[in-house]
């Protein structure tokens, strides 16, 4: 009974109380797996790090956003990434409930059947450049599946959905 009780309650050497073991964080290189504070006090930690460095924070934000855009520009004009936005605005509009076109997509029972590596694949197999094209689904009623799905322009989108 006392080993049960010992593996499911560990102390906190900051704050010093005794709490489960599922209010720490993991720490791989730990004997037990577990960090030495629990989540609560890391938390305040943190908080007052960031309070006592708020122009530092502020500065390594504002440098990293800007490297960070200029990188994912980048990234977004290949083919790979512009696959990828593809990709996971589909993922977002069937799998996310806060999505504004859920209700059309996910809401419907519609799933996406294929992965990001299968799409790629697909669309150098095809030699489709999607550059100015949408996704568009030929059975309305199905899935994402690579075999439902083909890249047409937008005027040609906008037909489709009117008939």
């Amino acid at each position: 009974m006392m080993a049960a009780l010992e593996e499911t309650t560990k102390i906190c050497t900051k704050c010093g109380y005794g709490k489960p073991t599922d209010k720490f964080g993991n720490q791989p290189m730990a004997k037990n797996g577990l960090s030495s504070w629990c989540k609560e006090c890391i938390s305040k930690q943190v908080k007052e790090y960031y309070q006592g460095h708020k122009v530092e924070a502020a500065e390594y934000k504002r440098v990293h956003k800007v490297r960070y855009d200029k990188y994912r520009q980048k990234y977004k004009q290949t083919l790979r990434g512009h696959i990828n936005s593809r990709f996971h605005d589909i993922k977002e509009r069937c799998n996310n409930p806060r999505h504004p076109k859920y209700k059309y997509y996910g809401s419907r029972g519609i799933k996406l059947r294929f992965t990001f590596n299968e799409l790629y694949d697909w669309c150098v197999t095809n030699h489709v450049n999607p550059r100015g094209l949408e996704v568009h689904r030929i059975d309305n009623n199905g899935h994402y599946e690579l075999d439902n799905i083909e890249f047409i322009t937008p005027k040609e989108h906008g037909s489709k959905h009117k008939e």
